[in-house]
Parts: C-alpha cells; sequence; structure tokens
C-alpha cells in the first residue's frame, strides 16, 4: 500500500516544468538552435517511501502522519536530450576541455566564460552552413551581462568588458579541429604570457569587430554544438 501511495504522488504544478526545451528554427540571419528548458522535477520514490516507513515507526498510535516528500532533478535542461534523439544527434564526433587554474577564481571572468558558453550552446550547423562565433555570441557589452576582466590588447593584458571568453573560442576550436569540419578564421592572441589553457598555435583569439573565429560544416551530417 506505501509503494502505491508513492507511486500516486506527483511534484504540485508550481514546482514543475516551467518552460520546456525547445527547437529554434533559424531565419535568415541565424542558425537553428536547442533551447534548453527549465529543469524536470521528480519525485525521489525511495527516499520517499524511506521517510514513509520512518515516519510510521515514529507515529505509532499517532491519528496522524507526517511525511516529507523528497524531490530531485529528473532532467537539468527540460527536454533538450529529447529534442537531440528525435532530430537524430547520438553521436559524439569530437569533445575538448580546457582550465585555466590561475583564474578558476574570478568571479567576473567565470561570467563572462557563462555566459559565452551559453550562447553557444544548442547551436545547430547543418552540412555547408557556416558558424561565426562573433555573430552567435554577440557584441560583449554590459548590457548584454558581461563584466570587466583581464583581455589580451596590443601585447598586454587590460581589464576589458568580456574578458576570458577567449578559452570558450579557443575550446570550441580545439573539439572543431578535432571533428574535421573547415576551419575558416582562426587568430592568435598577441601574446602568450597568461595564456594557460592553451599551448601556443593551438588558441583562437576573438574581439568583436576585428577578431572572429568561423567554420564551414564540411561534413555530410549536422552538427551540434553542445
Amino acid at each position: 500500500i506505501a509503494k502505491s501511495l508513492i507511486d500516486d504522488l506527483s511534484v504540485p504544478q508550481k514546482n514543475s516544468l516551467k518552460q520546456a526545451a525547445i527547437l529554434k528554427s533559424k531565419n535568415k540571419s541565424e542558425l537553428d538552435r536547442i533551447i534548453s528548458g527549465d529543469p524536470i522535477i521528480g519525485i525521489n520514490k525511495d527516499k520517499t517511501l524511506a521517510a514513509l516507513e520512518e515516519s510510521i515507526k515514529n507515529s505509532l498510535g499517532s491519528h496522524t502522519l507526517s511525511v516529507k516528500v523528497h524531490t530531485e532533478v529528473k532532467d537539468e535542461r527540460g527536454g533538450v536530450s529529447k529534442i537531440m534523439q528525435d532530430l537524430g544527434f547520438k553521436t559524439q564526433i569530437a569533445s575538448f576541455s580546457t582550465l585555466h587554474k590561475e583564474h578558476i577564481d574570478d568571479e567576473n571572468r567565470n561570467v563572462n566564460l557563462e555566459i559565452a558558453a551559453k550562447k553557444i550552446d544548442g547551436v545547430i550547423v547543418k552540412p555547408g552552413e557556416h558558424f561565426s562565433f562573433n555573430k552567435v555570441v554577440g557584441s560583449r557589452t554590459k548590457a548584454n551581462g558581461f563584466k570587466d576582466a583581464g583581455v589580451i590588447q596590443s601585447g598586454r593584458v587590460i581589464p576589458g568588458i568580456g574578458g576570458g571568453i577567449c578559452q570558450v573560442s579557443t575550446t570550441l576550436y580545439r573539439a572543431a579541429l578535432l571533428s574535421g569540419v573547415k576551419i575558416t578564421e582562426r587568430h592568435n592572441h598577441s601574446i602568450y604570457d597568461g595564456i594557460e589553457y592553451a599551448d601556443r598555435g593551438l588558441d583562437a583569439a576573438v574581439a568583436w569587430g576585428y577578431k572572429d573565429f568561423k567554420f564551414i560544416n564540411s561534413l555530410k551530417t549536422p552538427i551540434l554544438i553542445y
């Protein structure tokens, strides 16, 4: 009986999914993109059943029973995996990761990394389509959420809006190299001091208006940046 009671439980509407993941089809100036939804919350049946059993033991002889319902995240991205499956994205063709230990606790820089990473996340590049990092990420302004952090300009490190996002473009560049797509634009940094996350010649510096990272999907299948 206890197990059947737990099976019938559902998450209250206010705590359930507010926005599901969606596929945003491109207009003339944008690539298709999967946009993540809110996390899907469900009942942790094992923990809730254990809490019910414990409550029964502690409430013998009582006319009331109080049970804590345990919830858990069932899908962090609100259905992205379902859309990926429906679109046929089932094989990882390449991946890469970078770590900048000296700046791991730089809050402003981390904000910039997160914004840039979220901008490129979910972008679909079909065969023959062009990807531009600057176009997808957009201008680095305070209005767009970017913050001051160290940027490399004219051979030295100075404070600048959006500092750090070259780590995102560099990480994507390394994955792109491994995937076999055709790189059409890529720039070195003007200095290498402080670029702990990239070997010389394997970085991809970006700057709004004059330095971009671009590639063409030269493969025979669409690719998803995830």
